[in-house]
């Protein structure tokens, strides 16, 4: 739904979708990352590290291939793979004081170190080989170890060496510029050891074999030797230091078992406490919070978490909980800023799971998509459009947005992915249609509450505005019915595949009835915010709090037999409930698990089955079997993400998990419906381009004959309008009441179109750079030679004119500024007009039928730049991938335009224009017949093609506003994609609304209209091939479109005001598309040549966008 805010200073409209991002092959990315991708599975090392902005570094050893270094920023797509040729058996990594990044590594002995350049500059110096202390009777290395000390005390790097004897010996070095290796004048038993201490003066080696022996680095002496204590046939697989404590995966008899490394100076032992059960693991990790508490991480046939807290005797497992299957390597990031686990999967894949503030876990992996491949990534997609507070259609441009967020998340904006959490933000712009778009990546449905403030001059500065992004489907859930359930369906946007949402054994009344109803009960839980509000910041942390309230539900969902059993209870029957769960389970779950996040992924990853839920108000029981043991899971729901856990909890206990619902819930479109879409705009296009010129005999004639009547009666109607609009009409209360607003439905569907915002991200001159070449191969200028004469010539002569003059000089003093615009008199712009239209008429004549008698060249040159391939980021590549075809400029503009014109059919009709292939060969064949010379009754053709190119005309004239609107900033640069796009979009605009389309015998005043438009298509065109630029780029051509402004409102009025015996040739709604056409033209005057846009620039490119979305819905509309 759309949802609304506003104040004195501005409107905001803002709509949130659950959709599809889509993601192509980055070739630069890809061929890093692949080389990396196929060699995973072999890789000899796995290491994180993390720096202080949170940053992740993986690096994977993959011995005599090199090393990979990641560098992972958290959401979706946030990593950037580098490769060094650097290779050995041993391999450490660890970020400096500076947080520059070292790496080390053995081979054949010898130790290697590489560091960066600069830090985070991920470029390296030249391999070093470092001479380390090599023991009597060396015999090779053995181990080698990395350590950090507190962030401004730097690392230490330690060489664990072997002698024939099988004694190990460490030679250390404490890094810093100009010291060097030392031998430990000790010896050990193992080569299981690692550094401990977060000071050089408290440093130690902690070493694990038969014995627990710890060595002070900084006083040179045993601290102690105990002898372990260790089962039959218990030996240490890994061990790992945690402050000063030892933390160790041993293996035994029945596999591995992780435990804590306990010593009694009482009788010098040292113990293996276990910390779980027995299980196939194979690797440890430890991590610690910001508030010090520790976590491990078990690697093996399951991925399991553990929580541990500190007690008399020394550390104990509170919570373990299953995170994934199984995983060969993995590792935590160790940042106690935010908690990251890397790991890798049997399918060769690293996923990366991090836990967003004990609410969520968001998982994402490691991988780019291979060429002609197209990932789709769910996500929320919210659209924020500010407006003036008097005027819907003027965009407030470049006021200063910040977005944070309620807890940690990453949301992809124009500026990228960005983080977000309760005390970091980042500060966006709005752009030229006064829009900030932002994205949240989601496995599930629940993501965090955004927040955004503006400047003081829009918004009080306590004040925020709060957006919960999950709003609608928490509405739609809501209201959710048995009969929804049954026909709900999941759609696949690239197959165009439509399977029921339901399994076949669910899918009958009983059955959907009680998911719907626990549903509905579920979404009884509310939280204090709505989908879009305003909040006091001091406030904002309350909003996905749920409201606790007496009225809220009792009820129970039982899954014991197999089918879903729904139950309302009363308090005391819940309390019964629960009690009976209680004494039945052989266990409490909440030794497994603490949170509903983490039983929540348990239960999706399909670790747990659900038997039964109880929820009474806002505590919830779950009765449920883990690893054949049933238990139960006890909480409190506080906030409405976990309300959506609990949904998706329902759903997975029949085996219907996130990507089903998502197929379901989100706002989809099918990717066939837009390439035949596509297809029939563009063999439209072309149908119509090749037959036009066998209008053109017709075309001039009338166009003649109608501008003489016109010159006749210009005068009476440039009164008659006066008098009609009144004296105190001003553009800003004509746009108001005059311009229709697009209806609901089709704003919503309009919005947060995935093509623009690539198309958006893509008009910066350097990504433009690579398309610019397809036009320099036409040469055609001599064609043009004697019409660009014409043309030069009828602007001198009009340009000396004295009432031109006063034209031009009233323009800029009117359009000086957007409140100047706005606030202009509609009567004192016709009475500037009135001054300067016979000028006009008697000057044009003579231009526009040379430019008709240039319509076969101009449409054979359209064709050859039409068919030109081009490259652009994104769009070459997707396009690719849909099609298997290269992209060129007239498909890239056919095939941004086809997505907003399937979904505007779509709302009229309620269904696809083109279900097949063949539907769209009979489209084509319908314009030719109606186009061509065929016999044809009057308005036979069919009235579904008259409302296709109805709205492919308006959705291309909407492109050519918004286009126009960027090309009037754009003073120096990469640009002439752009030219050629907006010429393409005209031309399409043109073709598509040729009167003979719509009747067979067209009107004198429609063919007049049109030739009108066909003049303006060959001047732009001939102008920007030309002169290898846009029209609107120099001074002739800002004049000539100007002057061909005028004679478009002077064919709406004589179209508005003509005495007719039968209806106006125009209707109102019309008429207000035609003025803002010829408003948008006639503002090109004002337009500068300046290194640097000035002010009048500006308001031209908002006139041209008032007019990308005046002009278009008034096209649908009239």
């Amino acid at each position: 739904m759309i949802r609304r805010l506003s104040n004195d200073k501005f409107q905001l409209k803002s709509i949130t979708k659950l959709m599809e991002d889509l993601d192509v092959s980055d070739e630069a990315k890809n061929k890093v990352w692949r080389r990396i991708r196929n060699d995973i599975p072999s890789m000899a090392e796995f290491q994180v590290l993390s720096d202080e902005d949170e940053c992740d570094i993986l690096l994977i050893n993959m011995e005599e291939q090199g090393i990979a270094v990641v560098t992972v920023e958290g959401g979706y797509g946030m990593f950037q793979p580098v490769f060094l040729p650097m290779s050995g058996k041993r391999m450490r990594a660890v970020l400096d004081k500076e947080e520059m990044l070292h790496i080390f590594v053995v081979r054949n002995d010898r130790l290697w170190h590489v560091q960066e350049k600069a830090p985070h500059s991920r470029l390296f110096t030249e391999p070093e080989e470092m001479e380390y202390v090599r023991p009597n009777g060396f015999k090779g290395v053995a181990n080698l170890l990395v350590h950090r000390l507190s962030a401004d005390k730097g690392f230490v790097v330690g060489v664990v060496t072997e002698t024939h004897n099988a004694s190990y010996w460490v030679s250390y070095r404490v890094w810093e510029e100009g010291s060097f290796f030392n031998l430990i004048q000790s010896s050990f038993s193992s080569a299981m050891m690692d550094f401990a201490g977060t000071d050089v003066n408290e440093l130690s080696l902690e070493c694990l074999s038969g014995t627990y022996t710890s060595f002070s680095v900084a006083q040179r002496k045993v601290k102690w030797s105990y002898r372990l204590e260790l089962n039959k046939g218990d030996e240490v697989e890994c061990l790992c230091t945690y402050g000063k404590e030892v933390f160790a995966l041993l293996k035994g008899d029945g596999g591995h078992v992780p435990v804590e490394i306990r010593t009694d100076k009482t009788d010098s032992k040292a113990r293996a406490v276990e910390l779980t059960r027995k299980g196939c693991y194979q690797s440890l990790s430890m991590y610690t919070d910001a508030d010090g508490k520790p976590y491990m991480a078990l690697s093996g046939e399951r991925l399991d978490y553990l929580r541990l807290e500190k007690n008399e005797e020394g550390y104990g497992c509170v919570e373990m909980m299953p995170l994934d299957k199984a995983c060969t390597r993995m590792s935590f990031n160790g940042n106690p800023k935010c908690q990251r686990l890397f790991y890798l999967t049997d399918d060769g894949k690293v996923h990366v799971l991090e836990n967003q503030d004990n609410v969520t876990w968001r998982e994402n992996v490691l991988d780019v998509p291979d060429k002609g491949e197209i990932r789709r990534i769910p996500c929320y997609s919210t659209e924020m459009t500010f407006t003036r507070a008097d005027n819907r259609l003027v965009p407030l441009q470049d006021i200063e947005v910040t977005l944070w967020a309620e807890s940690r998340t990453y949301v992809e904006t124009a500026q990228g992915i960005v983080r977000l959490d309760t005390d970091i933000c980042t500060t966006l712009r709005t752009d030229r249609q006064g829009k900030i778009s932002f994205k949240q990546y989601t496995n599930g449905l629940d993501v965090p509450v955004v927040y955004a403030s503006l400047t003081a001059e829009y918004c009080p500065a306590d004040e925020a505005i709060a957006i919960s992004q999950f709003a609608d489907i928490q509405e739609e859930l809501a209201g959710i019915t048995s009969d929804e359930l049954m026909k709900a369906q999941q759609t696949d946007s690239l197959s165009g595949v439509v399977q029921p949402f339901l399994p076949d054994n669910h899918r009958n009344e009983k059955k959907a009835g009680e998911l719907a109803a626990s549903i509905q009960s579920l979404m009884q839980i509310k939280p204090q915010g709505n989908g879009l509000c305003m909040v006091k910041k001091g406030m904002h942390g309350c909003v996905s709090s749920i409201v606790a309230c007496d009225g809220l539900p009792s009820w129970s969902l039982d899954f014991s037999t197999g089918v879903p059993v729904y139950r309302k209870l009363t308090r005391e029957d819940a309390q019964q409930e629960i009690a009976l769960m209680r004494a039945r389970a052989a266990k409490n779950g909440n030794g497994f698990f603490s949170k509903i996040a983490d039983f929540f992924r348990s239960v999706i990853k399909g670790f747990v089955s659900i038997v039964k839920i109880v929820v009474d108000g806002i505590k919830t029981v779950v009765n449920f079997i883990l690893d054949g043991v049933e238990m139960i899971f006890e909480a409190v729901i506080t906030v409405v993400q976990e309300v959506f856990h609990f949904v998706e909890m329902v759903f997975a206990a029949i085996l219907i998990f996130f990507v089903t619902v998502f197929a379901w819930l989100a706002s989809l479109f099918v990717w066939n419906d837009v390439m035949r879409t596509k297809r029939a705009m563009k063999e439209g296009f072309l149908t119509i381009l090749t037959l036009l010129p066998n209008r053109i005999a017709e075309t001039k004639t009338v166009f003649q004959e109608q501008i003489d009547i016109m010159a006749d009666k210009m005068d009476e109607f440039f009164d008659a309008i006066m008098e009609q609009l009144g004296a105190d009409m001003t553009i800003n209360a004509f746009t108001e009441s005059q311009i229709p607003a697009e209806g609901e439905e089709t704003e919503y569907e309009l919005s947060n179109n995935p093509l623009m915002a690539k198309f958006n991200s893509c008009m910066k001159p350097d990504c433009l750079a690579s398309a610019n070449g397809f036009l320099l191969g036409i040469r055609q200028k001599g064609v043009l030679d004697d019409f660009i004469a014409l043309l030069k010539n009828f602007i001198t002569e009009t340009a000396g004119d004295p009432a031109f003059q006063e034209a031009e000089k009233y323009f800029d003093e009117a359009f000086a500024d957007i409140d100047k615009f706005l606030s202009s008199l509609l009567c004192g712009i016709f009475s500037v007009l009135k001054g300067i239209a016979h000028l006009i008429l008697n000057g044009i004549e003579t231009l526009v039928s040379a430019a008709l008698d240039l319509a076969k060249a101009l449409t054979d040159m359209i064709k050859e730049i039409a068919d030109s391939e081009i490259d652009v980021p994104f769009f070459s590549s997707l396009y690719e991938a849909l099609t298997g075809d290269k992209l060129t400029i007239l498909n890239f503009v056919a095939f941004i335009a086809s997505l907003p014109a399937l979904l505007i059919y779509k709302v009229t009709y309620r269904k696809a224009p083109f279900e097949s292939e063949e539907e769209v060969d009979a489209f084509v064949a319908e314009l030719q017949q109606a186009f061509g010379n065929g016999q044809r009754e009057l308005g036979d053709t069919p009235a579904t093609i008259q409302s296709l190119c109805t709205i492919f005309s308006a959705v291309s004239a909407g492109m050519l506003g918004f286009l126009n609107s960027i090309i009037s900033l754009v003073k120096e640069g990469s640009t002439l994609i752009l030219d050629v796009a907006a010429v393409v979009c005209e031309w399409i605009w043109m073709a598509l609304c040729t009167p003979w389309i719509y009747d067979n015998r067209p009107r004198p005043y429609s063919i007049t209209a049109w030739g009108y438009f066909l003049f303006c298509a060959i001047v732009d065109a001939g102008m920007t091939f030309s002169n290898q630029k846009y029209i609107d780029k120099d001074m002739p051509g800002n004049m000539i479109v100007f002057a061909y402004g005028t004679l478009h409102m002077s064919i709406a009025l004589a179209g508005i005001l003509a005495d007719k015996t039968d209806e106006k040739e125009l209707s109102a709604v019309s008429f207000a598309g035609e003025l803002m056409g010829s408003i948008t033209e006639m503002s090109k005057i004002m337009l500068t040549y300046n290194p640097e846009p000035s002010a009048q620039d500006y308001v031209v490119s908002v006139i041209d966008l008032i007019g990308a979305v005046a002009i278009p819905t008034c096209i649908c509309l009239g």
